[in-house]
């Protein structure tokens, strides 16, 4: 066994053989929801600290309408944020994955990692409602 691996785990050079392990590190775009998450926080308590929120009701009193299209603003930018964060996954893993021999990174693969970060994401940023 050589130092550093563990018992019954393939090495690092098969699993990068594996298309479903390169999809699997595309995945990792996952990972930033919880920053998108927090902006979605900090976006709408911020309205209410700074009490901008005044303005807004005042100026459309149905409540209801602000916070939708509220929801509906957070979650395009969630949206836009897992297109940039899936962009720079794929270009970093295409990266550092050029010293190794690996299964291709297929559009099939990126596409459905972004449709899933995509809807995600888009959950995500507004979930303070």
């Amino acid at each position: 066994m050589a130092s550093g691996t563990i018992a019954g785990m393939p090495s690092t050079e098969n699993l990068l053989l594996d298309p479903a392990y390169i999809t699997t590190l595309l995945a990792q775009v996952g990972t930033a929801s919880t920053f998108v998450l927090i902006l979605g926080i900090i976006a709408m308590t911020g309205e209410y600290r700074h009490m901008t929120i005044t303005s807004t009701f005042l100026a459309t009193p149905r409540r209801g309408r602000v916070l939708v299209a509220k929801m509906v603003l957070y979650a395009v930018l969630g949206a836009a944020v897992a297109i940039v964060t899936m962009a720079v996954v794929v270009l970093v893993s295409t990266v550092m994955l050029t010293r190794f021999d690996h299964a291709p990174i297929t559009a099939s693969a990126i596409g459905s990692v972004l449709v899933g970060a995509i809807i995600g994401f888009a959950l995500t940023t507004p979930s303070w409602a």
